[in-house]
């Protein structure tokens, strides 16, 4: 052969069996591709994404907290946001709002007075201890001692608690009550820890913020120089329930400003429902909380007619566009919240039915483009009579007027005159300093060198030419003063109250007031004429504090001063009936019969607004019975996922 061809050939074979190896190999990464996918999908469909553990939370909260401590934890939000992570109740509230036992394993009910509370037997203090019954009476006992102060000292008075075993407590009620229930969220603190603390330390201790803990997260560290700056948290290895997340930090801030400023810091915030959206790339949760903004009416001071008026001339629907994220409530029982029946007595806006209703109260537009009410006609007025020291009538009424007037002038006349219409001593005094100032045309004409401190023909005279005459028409202002507390969103409000009410031609004048001055000077004493102010209720409505006749004096809380024996009896039957649906018809009567009598406009519910980092799951949103009730099923919350076989 060839060697020519000798070498074409080898070189074909060579390549020939190349292309088959080429061939093989390709078959096979192919099929080992096709059984990688296959398997791929076959893990893919008998897997599932489920929570895993890790991570770290970081929530920015305003305020600075004092008291990680469920006994004292409702005077702030960030202790009860702290409180509601760290520590676990005898109940809680589900998905639902429905009550149901947590650290509590069975609640037992005897006629609505008895409640045995049985715990469950796998539950720690975040120390290692056992959490006994002795620790729930111990907490109810600290709360009902005057002592410890406690801000929830008196929704407890008047129940006997006793433990029956290592973990079983018995509440003894004076009477049925429907509503007791609620009480058992109640967050017991750990008796071997707090036993040996005094009352009178109780509130200085540092346990309020290094505590033992119940819930799902336990304090490992607290950043504090002059304040509290941050308070980290990890999870409690006692609790008997999985919690994924594996640290939270919580960044306290003094102002929005500041908590806004760092921003970048943060996973979560919470915000009022005045802010408008900012620029972030976190998840809003919206949650309708049972609590409402009204205007109240002190009750002593404006008249039903005047009440009813100034409710068709509310324009809620314009107020709520002005505010973000907020709910038109028309009820003081927010039916939109419980489910029940809404009110048939509604009060639309309707300004031409406010107008003639104010008309027919004698009012009319005046010159300064609100309604006014004439108090007093123009008339015509002279002295005619000799006055002297112990005459009394109509005369000496504008005799003292006349000299308080001119007292303006010459502050030494009758500087602490009143209108009495008896002319007593200082009236006589008066005349006398009257009759000096005036002495050349008073007493020289008729020889007199001192006053006579009586009114005769010169300094009668005299007294027509200043006081006399014509007395022109008084007119008041139909005028009403709108107290509420320093905050930028109930300002807006004020504002939109006052414009709505000027279209109906009514006069607003603002008094604006700190929290302490509220307590005092409102909910003590009862002096405002309407006051803008917000009230809260739990899972079970209990209008009773608010609206009850009994309620009027201190603790309660009818500060409007409203009576009626009709709306005392429906507020007996809602919070001592045991039937749900008695309670239900007793409270629906109730919202029907309140708004018929207007002591309150019912203005709006604002959504409490929740914002997220998208890399937290498993937060859900809806309704809550109070804000700190959003973080209730942080354990559930998770940053990490892995894969688990699926159970079929």
């Amino acid at each position: 052969m060839d060697p020519l061809d000798k070498i074409r050939s080898l070189v074909g074979s060579y390549f020939k069996e190349t292309q088959n190896r080429n061939t093989l190999f390709i078959a096979g990464v192919l099929v080992f591709t096709i059984v990688v996918i296959f398997f791929y999908f076959l893990y893919i469909k008998n897997t599932e994404i489920v929570p895993a553990s890790g991570g770290t939370f970081v929530e920015g909260v305003l305020g600075n907290p004092r008291f990680l401590n469920p006994i004292y934890s409702q005077k702030s939000e960030a202790d009860r946001d702290l409180t509601e992570v760290l520590f676990s109740g005898l109940m809680r509230y589900d998905d639902e709002n429905n009550l149901v036992p947590h650290l509590a394993k069975e609640v037992r009910e005897d006629e609505g007075r008895i409640f045995t509370v049985t715990l469950r037997e796998d539950i720690y203090w975040s120390d290692g201890e056992k959490i006994t019954a002795e620790d729930v009476v111990f907490t109810v006992e600290k709360i009902q001692s005057r002592s410890i102060q406690s801000p929830l000292r008196v929704s407890w008075e008047g129940v006997r608690v006793e433990s029956k075993s290592e973990h079983e407590i018995v509440f003894y009620l004076e009477g049925p009550s429907p509503l007791f229930i609620e009480k058992l969220t109640l967050k017991p603190v750990p008796k071997h820890i707090w036993e040996n603390v005094s009352n009178d330390d109780f509130q200085f201790s540092e346990y309020n913020l290094s505590p033992i803990s119940s819930g799902p997260y336990k304090v490992s560290s607290i950043n504090q120089e002059d304040r509290v700056k941050s308070i980290d948290l990890v999870k409690n290895p006692y609790y008997f329930e999985e919690a994924h997340i594996e640290e939270i930090k919580f960044l306290f801030f003094v102002s929005e400003e500041d908590l806004f400023r760092n921003i970048n810091k943060l996973d979560s915030l919470a915000l009022p429902s005045i802010k408008n959206e900012i620029n972030t790339s976190f998840t809003t949760y919206e949650y309708f909380l049972p609590r409402y903004f009204a205007l109240f009416f002190n009750l002593d001071k404006r008249e039903e007619d005047i009440r009813k008026a100034l409710a068709h001339g509310t324009d809620r629907d314009s107020l709520i566009t002005s505010l973000n994220r907020v709910k038109k409530i028309t009820s003081p029982i927010i039916p939109e919240f419980y489910d029940f029946e809404t009110p048939s007595t509604q009060y639309e806006y309707d300004p031409e039915k406010s107008i003639s209703a104010l008309k027919k109260l004698d009012y009319e537009i005046g010159d300064s483009g609100y309604f006014e009410k004439i108090i007093q006609e123009e008339s015509y007025f002279e002295f005619t009579e000799r006055l002297r020291e112990d005459d009394q009538g109509e005369e000496v009424r504008q005799l003292q007027a006349c000299l308080i007037d001119l007292t303006k002038e010459n502050e030494n006349l009758f500087p602490q005159g009143e209108v009495t219409g008896y002319f007593d001593s200082e009236t006589k005094e008066a005349v006398n300093r009257f009759q000096l100032l005036f002495k050349e045309e008073i007493l020289d004409p008729h020889g007199f060198n001192n006053p006579t401190g009586m009114v005769a023909d010169s300094t009668r005279k005299k007294l027509n030419e200043l006081c006399g005459g014509t007395i022109p028409e008084e007119r008041e202002i139909l005028t009403v003063t709108i107290t509420t507390i320093k905050h930028p969103l109930l300002s807006i409000v004020v504002e939109e109250i006052t414009e709505s009410w000027k279209n109906i031609g009514v006069r607003v004048e603002k008094e604006i007031l700190d929290l302490q001055s509220i307590e005092t000077e409102i909910l003590e004493e009862g002096n405002f004429e309407i006051f803008l102010f917000g009230k809260a209720m739990e899972s079970i409505p209990d209008p009773f504090r608010w609206w009850h006749s009994g309620q009027t004096d201190s603790p309660g809380l009818n500060f409007t001063n409203y009576k009626n024996t009709d709306i005392d009896a429906l507020l007996h039957t809602a919070v001592t009936s045991l039937s749900p649906k008695e309670r239900r018809e007793a409270l629906e009567d109730f919202q029907d019969l309140i708004l018929e009598e207007k002591p309150a406009i019912f203005l709006y519910s604002p959504y409490y607004v929740y914002m997220v980092d998208g890399k937290i799951k498993g937060i859900t949103e809806g309704k809550i019975i109070n804000p700190s009730q959003r973080l209730s099923n942080i354990n559930n919350w998770y940053i990490n996922t892995k894969r688990v076989w699926k159970n079929n």
